[in-house]
């Protein structure tokens, strides 16, 4: 089975979800990444992991907060965290590159039927949401959060 292929299948069924079609479909590029930015500040990164036969899927949630209160969401998130209890099957990480907590997610491959993904993305933006509500010190508005019109990577205003 190619792998990128089924993936590209896995991405045009998000994409069919949010209207795309053709040529505006989301596909993954040589690097086996799709990076996919809707407006209100939801990103979604796509790693087809070959080797593994995996996709794995990012989203960065907000930089972790600096002062007193770091310790108490760290606390909260890593309860969270214990048997994939408040993360539909995901995982908290700490990206160190952008001091923003993320949460990953594994996909086996082959995904079947790949339509699949639709509910795995839908759970797994829920679940970004649930903890900028839970967690008001992770909900500040990102500096430099990219628009439509000045990213460098599709986004889609939703």
């Amino acid at each position: 089975m190619d792998l990128h292929e089924h993936v590209n299948q896995m991405l045009a069924s998000v994409s069919a979800t949010l209207g795309l079609t053709g040529g505006s479909a989301f596909n993954l590029d040589e690097g086996n990444e799709c990076i996919i930015a809707l407006e209100q500040n939801l990103m979604f990164m796509f790693y087809l992991e070959e080797s593994t036969h995996s996709l794995i899927i990012n989203l960065p949630i907000a930089p972790l907060p600096a002062g007193p209160e770091r310790q108490e969401v760290l606390m909260e998130l890593m309860a969270g965290n214990y048997c994939w209890n408040r993360t539909e099957g995901g995982t908290f990480g700490f990206d160190e590159n952008t001091g923003f907590l993320c949460l990953n997610y594994l996909v086996p491959l082959p995904l079947d039927p790949p339509s699949q993904i639709k509910g795995i993305v839908e759970k797994l933006a829920d679940v970004v949401a649930h903890w900028r509500r839970e967690l008001p010190t992770l909900a500040e508005p990102w500096e430099d959060t990219p628009t439509p019109e000045s990213a460098s990577f599709p986004m889609l205003r939703v």
